[in-house]
């Protein structure tokens, strides 16, 4: 997840390159509790991160190809320790869509009671893949509160990343209350 996380960082100092995220959390009638995450690289971002990591110190432009890219997309999400999405528990497959590579990871994280604390508070940056022990919400009667926040990092002067981070939650009722920017039509 360090390793993860020192990309998006090294990312931001990348002129023209993008990185997309999808964050999706469903919350069932039964209180079973899906998670979801998708993170994808665009190709120019892809091939700056492996000339970065390159030996070569020509100044030739290096061409990759499509299945060097995905190699080097495939070690972004194994961290430095071995551990992978996976060995966490979640199931894992490639997402493409235009010039974009990555992965979709899934996990049933149980009944909503197994990640309610007291006092819950979940922080998408640097929490999501241990999402099984992290505490998610907070039980105030019969209902549940939720303190989800996203960090995104600090860009940096002169810089330029383009991210499109999106975070959603299904619900099986309305919300009570919100402060998110918008809601669909079925709440």
């Amino acid at each position: 997840m360090k390793k993860l996380l020192l990309l998006c960082g090294v990312a931001l100092i990348l002129s023209g390159c993008a990185i997309k995220g999808d964050f999706k959390l469903g919350i069932n009638s039964d209180k079973n509790v899906d998670f979801g995450i998708t993170l994808a690289y665009d190709d120019e971002l892809i091939e700056a991160l492996m000339s970065m990591g390159s030996t070569d110190e020509t100044s030739e432009v290096t061409e990759y190809t499509d299945e060097q890219k995905w190699e080097f997309v495939d070690t972004l999400f194994v961290s430095e320790d071995g551990s992978s999405p996976e060995s966490l528990g979640f199931t894992g497959e490639r997402y493409q869509e235009e010039d974009y590579k990555g992965y979709t990871y899934t996990k049933n994280v149980g009944d909503i009671d197994s990640i309610t604390a007291d006092d819950a508070s979940f922080n998408l940056t640097s929490d999501y893949l241990e999402i099984s022990e992290s505490k998610l919400f907070a039980k105030n009667g019969d209902n549940y509160v939720s303190k989800i926040t996203f960090t995104p990092a600090e860009e940096t002067e002169g810089y330029q990343i383009e991210s499109n981070i999106t975070f959603t939650v299904t619900l099986p009722n309305k919300p009570i209350s919100h402060t998110v920017d918008s809601v669909s039509e079925v709440g």
